[in-house]
């Protein structure tokens, strides 16, 4: 449980502090755009695969008996919700990180501001 809560907490330090706009900039004017968000990128996908490794070494708690219809849920959520992800990221967004970039706003962001957030939270319901 302590290596979780370490991997945790290391993960929401790399969200949380950079978030702040006078951090951000501050690193991003020392070592470049381009050098901070692959870094950044980088960083967030080791802490990530950490925190998975941690969280499948803790003991398995079931909180409910799996039932056949928990399964119709997830083949129904996963997908849409990996399609708002998917959407949320080719989509041009201007409140959001994205592949491309447009201070005109994409057909997704007409139907939520957050697309990805949106899709993670429906994938993550479905599971």
């Amino acid at each position: 449980m302590t290596e979780f809560l370490a991997a945790f907490a290391v993960f929401l330090a790399l969200h949380s502090i950079p978030a702040a706009p006078a951090v951000r900039a501050g690193i991003i004017s020392r070592i470049g755009r381009r050098t901070y968000f692959v870094a950044y990128s980088a960083a967030s996908l080791l802490a990530l695969a950490w925190l998975f490794a941690a969280a499948l070494k803790l003991d398995y708690v079931p909180l409910w008996d799996l039932q056949p219809w928990h399964a119709a849920i997830t083949f129904v959520l996963a997908p849409l919700g990996g399609l708002l992800v998917i959407a949320g990221l080719i989509s041009p967004n201007p409140l959001s990180i994205t592949v491309r970039s447009s201070e005109r706003p994409g057909a997704v962001v007409g139907i939520t501001r957050h697309p990805v957030l949106l899709g993670f939270a429906i994938w993550a319901a479905g599971h």
